[in-house]
């Protein structure tokens, strides 16, 4: 969905973009084939594209998955794939997030297993000082900006980003 709706966007001020998504899982893949979008089946670790091989790697709700430790990996190897910058947004840790997730989800009777993984992906979150660190870590320079929504976003250009 994040891939069709920037595709739109793009149409509509005259830019044409091919998304090309990333997933370890078949069945991921397989949907966004069905969405007819480009979907390649790789792990970050092993990816089976080149350095600077796509102009723009956008992560989203990603990193809060991994430990910060392999959350820096990753941002080392968006960075390396990257041709021209890199935009990762992911979640930012709030007790109010997550408390609006658990209502919003028993409001709307998300089923209890969703309900759980919702409110724990928030607590897995980062505050903007923690996905610095991650950054640093990957040797990236970029700033952090809180989004609406308790979103996290930093965003870098590859050829200036490095410490």
């Amino acid at each position: 969905d994040v891939a069709t709706y920037l595709v739109r966007h793009a149409a509509r001020r005259g830019i044409a973009l091919v998304p090309v998504a990333l997933d370890r899982h078949r069945e991921a893949t397989r949907r966004c084939r069905r969405a007819r979008q480009a979907a390649v089946v790789a792990d970050l670790s092993r990816l089976p594209l080149g350095p600077r091989s796509v102009d723009l790697v956008l992560a989203s709700q990603l990193l809060h998955h991994f430990s910060r430790d392999a959350a820096a990996e990753i941002v080392r190897a968006m960075d390396r794939l990257a041709r021209v910058g890199v935009i990762v947004a992911d979640l930012r840790r709030h007790a109010l997030a997550m408390a609006g997730f658990w209502t919003a989800a028993h409001l709307l009777g998300f089923h209890p297993v969703s309900r759980h993984d919702g409110v724990l992906s928030v607590r897995r979150g980062f505050s903007p000082g923690e996905l610095d660190t991650v950054l640093a870590a990957a040797d990236v320079s970029a700033r952090v900006v809180k989004r609406p929504g308790y979103r996290l976003v930093a965003a870098w250009n590859t050829t200036h980003a490095h410490r």
